[in-house]
């Protein structure tokens, strides 16, 4: 599906649970790393990029160099993504209990978080700071300067200001 509807979009690996993420992180379902970046490859060429993420945890950051590597070896464009949960990180006590109530937890009898509190909207300086921790310099810059470019590349506009949220009316099916 992607092969035949690929024209004009522009791809990334995406995050952790991706295709190719998780064949580096060696699940044996996703296949040979390798292999799947040379179907994206195929599929995208110049449009395709290996996606980094900021988000804080250490299997995050050993996935990043393993991404940072295989660009390196392949020459590949990279870019980051901020997972973003809620906007600010002030909203990250909100965002738990929001997971609690999903879960059907209470707050006071959480042992552990559901996340680390790094999911917000972080600002360019954020992200340097985030992906510098553990990634070369260079390719922390390619990674913000790419994210500028797939941006400028994309021509989006949707009709008037209208709101598109749905309206839920009590008591009615």
């Amino acid at each position: 599906m992607l092969e035949r509807y690929n024209e004009g979009i522009i791809a990334t690996s995406a995050c952790g649970l991706g295709l190719l993420s998780q064949a580096l992180r060696g699940n044996s379902y996703a296949g040979d790393p390798d292999k799947v970046l040379s179907r994206y490859l195929e599929i995208f060429g110049e449009r395709f990029y290996l996606e980094l993420s900021t988000y804080g945890e250490v299997w995050q950051h050993d996935l990043n160099q393993k991404l940072e590597a295989m660009a390196e070896d392949n020459s590949i464009g990279v870019v980051y993504a901020n997972d973003a949960h809620y906007a600010y990180p002030g909203q990250y006590q909100l965002h738990e209990t929001v997971l609690c109530m999903q879960y059907q937890q209470k707050v006071s009898q959480l042992t552990e978080a559901h996340h680390l509190p790094d999911l917000y909207i972080m600002g360019e300086d954020e992200v340097e700071k985030a992906l510098s921790s553990h990634l070369g310099w260079s390719t922390v810059n390619d990674a913000i300067e790419n994210s500028d470019a797939i941006a400028d590349k994309c021509n989006v506009t949707f009709p008037g200001r209208k709101l598109h949220v749905p309206v839920f009316i009590p008591g009615s099916k």
